[in-house]
């Protein structure tokens, strides 16, 4: 998010992320946009990375995108994706109940832009209801009685709770232990998957960096 602005780091690898539904090229600068630097600073950028990129996206759609960002560097881009994975048990009531057929699915997210994840949630499942909180939320006790009157208010047999797996690290609190406990919770965990045949590339990218890293490492004599 803000490696650029930490002076005191000398990153060898700089890897810049671009969300595909917010590029960095149509923001601008805090506080008129959401960037931390600005758009011509990606020329720092070894590699960009356009996340969240909807496999639904034609040739004429990567150009375009790509002749976007060639305006601020010359570096390589990727596209990537995210896949996400079967829901798994959080609680011991999730556990318990599992996941039926035709359920209501109270999503539960703390992310700034969760409309994939909805939309994935949404082609699974025909009721879904968004409890949604400000990205970097930390859960309180009060938010999560919110969310469980919100359960107690449907079916509590048929009714279960998804959230994320950035979510899931904060709900595990032990200041919200009770509450939580109470409800069905499952987290949807994610994998990242490169587009256009691309995951090779990439990687070359971080093995090279890594085998140049330890030839000089070794010249220096820092070699562990």
């Amino acid at each position: 998010d803000d490696a650029f602005q930490h002076l005191k780091v000398s990153a060898g690898l700089n890897i810049l992320l671009t969300e595909f539904s917010t590029l960095f090229t149509e923001d601008n600068v805090f506080p008129a946009g959401n960037l931390r630097e600005f758009r011509s600073n990606a020329q720092k950028a070894s590699c960009i990375v356009i996340t969240k990129t909807p496999e639904s996206i034609v040739a004429e759609g990567k150009e375009e995108l790509i002749r976007k960002i060639r305006h601020y560097t010359q570096t390589r881009i990727f596209f990537s994706k995210y896949h996400y994975l079967s829901p798994v048990p959080l609680t011991n009531k999730a556990k318990m109940l599992g996941i039926k057929k035709d359920v209501t699915v109270l999503l539960l997210t703390g992310i700034a832009h969760p409309q994939p994840l909805i939309e994935q949630i949404k082609s699974q499942y025909s009721r879904v209801e968004l409890i949604r909180f400000p990205d970097h939320h930390a859960y309180t006790e009060r938010d999560m009685e919110i969310v469980y009157q919100k359960y107690c208010l449907k079916n509590p047999e048929q009714t279960i709770v998804f959230t994320t797996e950035k979510d899931a690290s904060k709900l595990v609190a032990i200041q919200l232990k009770k509450i939580v406990s109470l409800l069905p919770i499952f987290m949807i965990p994610i994998e990242v998957e490169f587009l256009f045949d691309q995951k090779d590339n990439f990687n070359k990218i971080i093995q090279d960096y890594v085998r140049e890293n330890e030839r000089n490492s070794f010249v220096l004599g820092t070699k562990n």
